[in-house]
């Protein structure tokens, strides 16, 4: 039997409409569930930082997340998200500051910047990638304390910011009148951009000085060099033990090549007294 087009008309919006709604549901899915892993990432980032911010709005409770996000339109649930980015930025920003005296660290008289430019610091706030972060480079807690020149008293390793957002690493060694800084070869900006941005990180391995570089370029690609540094009593200078860069470089979506990148330097050669 032939069925009448008005007929033919509605079954079809029924079967529109049931699609639509599918699609509407299969998309909300995906969205509340990238939602609900985001807040429940904001909010480990708002603990680990002792940011202090409570409420429904800060959770680690994935599935509520994503049944309030489920409750309210995309607009709604993209405002929350970047609300709690804002409020972590602040946090950061705030913690990250040169003058925050939560962010200084207590070291000897001798081992200071004479000129009081720079200020010894334990975290900083930097692009990385398309994002910024707070973070500690020197590990841990902003201060590598050990007797590299093994005369009995603990030497120090950190770094130090200025109002320019320059940062550099210093070490402070125990000398027989007190402590003496130094320079190294590491400085680096403490802010850099989401074109463009590195970052460090400073540990101490059995009294082997590791550093870490990442570099990362905006269609460009990606570097990284690491480095083993052992001091040496003698030299009165760290010496390189291990060395080892590498980059993966973005690829041309047309021609396949890759994009040409600068590959990051041996690091900390020139580290001494």
């Amino acid at each position: 039997m032939e069925l009448k087009k008005p007929l033919i008309k509605i079954i079809s919006l029924i079967v529109l409409f049931n699609l639509s709604t599918f699609a509407y549901a299969a998309d909300n899915e995906w969205r509340c569930n990238n939602y609900a892993a985001e807040a429940v990432a904001q909010n480990r980032q708002n603990q680990a930082a002792a940011c202090g911010f409570t409420g429904l709005r800060w959770s680690n409770d994935k599935a509520g997340q994503k049944q309030w996000c489920l409750s309210v339109n995309k607009k709604i649930s993209r405002q929350e998200s970047n609300l709690r980015k804002k409020m972590l930025n602040a946090c950061f920003a705030r913690k990250s500051k040169r003058l925050n005296p939560s962010n200084q660290l207590n070291l000897p008289r001798k081992c200071k910047d004479p000129n009081h430019h720079y200020i010894p610091i334990r975290r900083i706030y930097p692009w990385y990638r398309y994002e910024r972060e707070l973070y500690t480079p020197v590990k841990p807690n902003g201060l590598i304390r050990y007797d590299f020149n093994r005369d009995g008293h603990r030497d120090f390793i950190f770094i130090e910011r200025n109002l320019k957002n320059e940062a550099r690493l210093i070490q402070c060694f125990s000398t027989a009148n007190g402590y003496q800084r130094g320079l190294t070869g590491v400085a680096f900006d403490a802010v850099s951009d989401d074109l463009f941005s590195e970052r460090y990180g400073f540990s101490n391995k059995n009294g082997d000085l590791q550093i870490n570089i990442e570099s990362f370029a905006h269609n460009e690609g990606t570097c990284f060099a690491q480095g083993s540094y052992h001091y040496s009593k003698s030299q009165h200078k760290f010496e390189i033990q291990t060395q080892h860069s590498s980059c993966s470089a973005v690829k041309d979506p047309v021609t396949g090549e890759d994009y040409p990148i600068t590959p990051l330097p041996l690091i900390l050669s020139d580290i001494k007294k």
